[in-house]
């Protein structure tokens, strides 16, 4: 009992702070709609919208996770350090913003480096501690087939998301050094969306599970749906990695990317048929 207690009180941390962000996007989102100032930029009211509703989405997800672990006396010592490294991520992204200078790639001072060293810091931090959860996934989880397979593929492209995340941060320091544009490769390549594609796999699975359910799909259909669905979301994640890696632009596929983009398309179309409902045969049909 003594160690459902304290599994509690890591799940509570992490739903708190993720709702916490989650508020802090909307937030953004009102005053971008209210200002009516532009997307783009290094210093727009993007950065902290998106960081704030995805990051908060991220560790609501890692709390319903922690929901299946077997409980340990040290999680909410561990999860409300992850939870308190990402909450001081997005809030460092928000001062720069309020400070007008870009949050990222910038060491034009030595407190924005200080501040870009942090920021490092926290990242590296959190994606070991997801990847621990990772593992203590697939070892073990008090989940239905489903739901089990919703956690561990989820986790799995998360962690894939970090590791993109963390290359791209290097390269793009490594191009700002040679006065480069950090934020893009080659001609055209975009490197956030090789990161950003895999990084919400998670709640895809869990959302699509969750209305499968409500439409009365059964188990196994559920879980032969989400696999294609899978299936969709990596070849997907394969060809945003590949199409940047050459240098092109997001859309549209160029030549060694054009059978990536169908074959994800094609799992994304099966998993829908899969979780069709199969109807039973009435006397009438079988005439």
């Amino acid at each position: 009992m003594e160690g459902a207690a304290e599994q509690r009180g890591g799940i509570r941390l992490c739903l708190a702070a993720g709702a916490l962000l989650v508020f802090s996007g909307l937030l953004y989102g009102a005053v971008f709609l209210i200002r009516g100032d532009g997307w783009t930029g290094p210093t727009s009211l993007r950065k902290p919208l998106l960081f704030g509703l995805s990051t908060g989405v991220t560790l609501l997800s890692v709390g319903w996770v922690l929901g299946g672990l077997v409980p340990r006396k040290v999680d909410p010592w561990l999860y409300g350090s992850l939870a308190l490294a990402l909450v001081l991520e997005v809030g460092l992204i928000d001062l720069q913003q309020a400070r007008g200078v870009p949050s990222h790639f910038n060491r034009s001072t030595p407190f924005d480096a200080a501040i870009t060293e942090a920021m490092g810091g926290l990242i590296l931090f959190a994606t070991a501690v997801i990847a621990e959860i990772t593992l203590r996934a697939w070892r073990r989880l008090a989940f239905d087939p489903s739901d089990t397979f919703v956690a561990r593929f989820g986790l799995v492209m998360l962690l894939a998301a970090c590791a993109l995340g963390i290359g791209i941060t290097g390269l793009g320091e490594a191009r700002a050094d040679r006065g480069l544009d950090p934020t893009t490769w080659g001609r055209a390549g975009v490197p956030k969306f090789a990161h950003g594609m895999p990084l919400h796999a998670i709640q895809i699975a869990w959302v699509q599970n969750r209305l499968l359910a409500a439409l009365g799909v059964s188990e196994p259909r559920r879980l032969a749906s989400l696999r294609w669905t899978a299936g969709g979301l990596v070849l997907a994640t394969v060809y945003a990695v590949v199409q940047t890696a050459i240098g092109a632009p997001r859309f549209p596929p160029v030549g060694p990317t054009w059978p990536l983009a169908i074959g994800s398309a094609i799992a994304f179309v099966v998993a829908l048929g899969v979780s069709r409902p199969r109807r039973s045969a009435t006397p009438s049909s079988r005439l």
